[in-house]
């Protein structure tokens, strides 16, 4: 039997020397498996948790044996210095996970502002589609739905930016699909303005996770306005059609998505 104990001496695990086995046959070290599922009932990520087995700290990497009896310590946060918040910002933009693993097993929190925009380290790998960063981040308890100093959160950044898989994997973690920033733009308005190869897809996903189509932006567009205010929209106007929205809808100004895009349209051949 394998035991894991609470700092106070309560018993929080027991495995069977069967269980125990069976943590080593993922791909990951039997060590941070065992984290993984204590979170669970910790509450706190594997960054924050240290396995004691006497006075000796187990190394993520290693193996289990039973029979053990382990104590469970979780760590505080420690403070960053200013050259760990730029290591975690230069991290999560190149989606350098090997470095962003040895500063989250500093335990430092990672939803702390890297940058004057008041962005975490989320947005950051957001903006920059740094996927397996994102994973690694949200692992560790990164806030989904964190705003910066103008109210996006990581999931508008990534609609901006057209990094569908990090838009998916960040749905999957609950982030809010609605969310709106304080200049009313939503990650369905944000993927409808995109120029990028990906807009398309992206609204498909946004769509598929029920974002809504009828959430007013700025000057009470709807998500159709804002495809049609740029040629490079078509391509999302299409998907929008697919999903039926109301073509007849009117902004603060009155006007229907075709009245948007007439000025630019009069150039098509």
């Amino acid at each position: 039997m394998l035991r894991v104990h609470k700092a106070s001496g309560e018993l929080l695990l027991a495995l069977s020397e069967e269980a125990c086995r069976e943590l080593h046959v993922g791909p990951d070290p039997a060590v941070r498996e065992l984290k993984r599922r204590l979170q669970g009932l910790c509450g706190q990520p594997r960054f924050r948790q240290r396995l004691l087995q006497g006075t000796v700290a187990l190394e993520e990497d290693a193996g289990l044996t039973a029979p053990a009896d382990l104590q469970l310590v979780l760590l505080p946060f420690s403070p960053a210095s200013a050259a760990e918040l730029a290591a975690l910002k230069t991290a999560a933009e190149a989606d350098d996970v090997d470095a962003l693993e040895e500063l989250l097993q500093l335990a430092k929190d990672v939803n702390l502002k890297v940058d004057r925009q008041g962005r975490a380290a989320l947005h950051l790998a957001a903006s920059s589609g740094s996927l397996r960063a994102a994973r690694l981040l949200l692992e560790a308890s990164a806030t989904v739905d964190a705003a910066n100093y103008t109210g996006s959160a990581p999931l508008l950044d990534a609609a901006r930016a057209g990094h569908v898989e990090v838009a998916r994997a960040l749905l999957e973690a609950r982030a809010d699909k609605d969310r709106a920033n304080k200049g009313l733009n939503t990650p369905l308005s944000a993927a409808a303005l995109g120029t990028s190869g990906t807009a398309a897809d992206m609204t498909r996903l946004l769509l598929e996770a029920r974002a809504d189509l009828r959430r007013a932006c700025a000057g009470g567009q709807g998500p159709l306005h804002v495809a049609c205010s740029h040629p490079s929209g078509l391509d999302v106007v299409r998907v929008f059609l697919q999903a039926r929205v109301d073509i007849d809808r009117v902004d603060s100004s009155g006007r229907t998505a075709l009245c948007v895009a007439a000025p630019w349209m009069l150039f098509l051949e």
